[in-house]
């Protein structure tokens, strides 16, 4: 009798359990309809408020009908050009050529892409070598260059026309590199690193 009981204690608790998790799944979805309905009614007078409530819609609940929302605004956007997809995973640092015709991507899908700005359309293959987050893409003042750093605490150096690495990877930090930048010569490259040092870097010599 005691194990009867225990049982359908159990089965109540797992079914209210289970009522509790559909419950705040509807007011989720209820929640994100809502916001798409003001984003809506805002999209002519307030393309920005419009654009930030589907984007909060997005995030409380991702449906079709919230998807669907969030490209209407950003279409709608009157600054916007365009937007580039391709990266699975979170867009981390943007840098454009010094001609302005190639954007580098940077993101934590582990790769860089290149797109051609005229077009919008991506460069070649994306660059593969990281094996965590990219955190950020600098190119040289020449263009010839670009510098990647990784949350695997490293710097990489590619060719832009080849898209091969330059040399083995940077090495020296302890900790996620976060940020690059070139100096004017194009011969020194620094980093900025979570490990709290900023390292100088001989970009010919790799040291």
């Amino acid at each position: 009798m005691t194990a009867l009981t225990g049982l359908f204690a159990w089965r109540q608790t797992d079914r209210a359990t289970e009522q509790a998790h559909v419950a705040r799944e509807q007011t989720r979805i209820a929640t994100s309809g809502r916001l798409v309905a003001e984003a809506k009614n805002s999209t002519d007078s307030q393309p920005d408020l419009a654009l930030i409530l589907t984007a909060e819609a997005a995030q409380t609940a991702s449906t079709w009908q919230t998807r669907d929302a969030l490209l209407i605004a950003l279409q709608s956007e009157p600054g916007l050009r365009a937007f580039l997809t391709g990266h699975s995973d979170v867009v981390s640092s943007v840098a454009f050529s010094p001609d302005g015709k190639t954007l580098a991507s940077a993101s934590e899908d582990e790769t860089i892409r290149f797109w051609d700005v005229a077009s919008r359309q991506p460069r070649g293959t994306p660059l593969r070598g990281h094996t965590d987050a990219v955190t950020s893409a600098a190119f040289s003042p020449d263009g010839k260059t670009l510098a990647s750093a990784s949350a695997d605490k490293t710097i990489r150096l590619w060719d832009v026309m080849s898209r091969q690495p330059l040399g083995p990877p940077l090495t020296g930090h302890t900790d996620i590199v976060e940020n690059l930048a070139f100096s004017p010569d194009g011969k020194t490259l620094s980093s900025a690193s979570a490990d709290k040092t900023i390292r100088l870097w001989d970009v010919e010599g790799g040291k």
